[in-house]
């Protein structure tokens, strides 16, 4: 996969330079790059210099790569809005496909991205993988969870009490810090069925108040990170010449 490469080429990029280093004896100081911090020898850095050039600049073209278009800014804020409604239904929509392929098929009825996990936004106008790094700088994981009715209920109180997450297969409306007035894939919850939901793997472990989220009934880690999803699909979608056009939809409202 492309994208694992810039991990590997960061890696390279700094044991190069320790390896060139290890046997001064100058006064070590602190590199920067677009992607990190590295430790350098103050002084005879020609050699140090010559040995990151080719990988920063395979780093930077692939990091300025352009991989698809957005009709509008994308900010994340509650109760609901663009930018989360848009990484939800990316990923719920991901997440069918490996269940289609992995999972019997089952129905992915919710996806759940929390907006502590979306750090920065998306531009108007070309969006780049260096974008996507910035949204999402960890390496987190997508999680599918089979949760029971009594579980997804739980989930959706907790997002009800942080004022709204990204959610997307789900209606609600925040009442009281409660969740009232759900509909799942367009039906009543029922506290008998059983729900497959998508999101990452900290939230999956009880990360951020979601502790009912790390008892599931079933939990299957698809091993397929989300930053990476997000551009695999963002190419996808600009190769067809979708425009990337996320909008409000009344999904989470607050009664108040």
């Amino acid at each position: 996969m492309q994208f694992s490469f810039i991990g590997r080429g960061i890696a390279t990029l700094a044991l190069a330079v320790m390896l060139l280093a290890c046997n001064q004896t100058k006064e070590l100081v602190k590199y920067s790059s677009n992607y990190q911090d590295v430790v350098v020898v103050k002084g005879k850095t020609s050699r140090i210099d010559a040995a990151i050039a080719p990988y920063k600049k395979e780093l930077d073209e692939q990091m300025n790569e352009a991989i698809a278009t957005s009709a509008k800014e994308l900010s994340a804020y509650r109760p609901e809005s663009e930018l989360s409604n848009f990484v939800s239904d990316l990923l719920r929509e991901v997440a069918q496909k490996y269940a289609q392929k992995h999972l019997n098929n089952e129905t992915i009825a919710v996806s759940l991205a929390n907006n502590g996990g979306l750090r920065s936004s998306l531009p108007k106008g070309t969006i780049t993988v260096r974008n996507i790094f910035e949204l999402m700088p960890f390496e987190n994981e997508l999680v599918l969870l089979q949760l029971s009715g009594e579980q997804l209920k739980q989930m959706l109180d907790a997002i009800s009490r942080r004022g709204g997450e990204g959610v997307s297969g789900c209606r609600l409306t925040i009442k009281d810090d409660k969740a009232t007035a759900i509909t799942v894939l367009g039906e009543a919850i029922d506290n008998k069925n059983s729900y497959w939901v998508a999101t990452s793997d900290y939230l999956a472990s009880g990360g951020d108040t979601f502790h009912m989220l790390a008892k599931p009934e079933k939990r299957v880690n698809t091993g397929l990170k989300i930053r990476d999803v997000i551009i695999e699909d963002l190419k996808l979608k600009n190769s067809k010449g979708i425009v990337i056009d996320a909008k409000l939809d009344g999904r989470i409202k607050d009664a108040k």
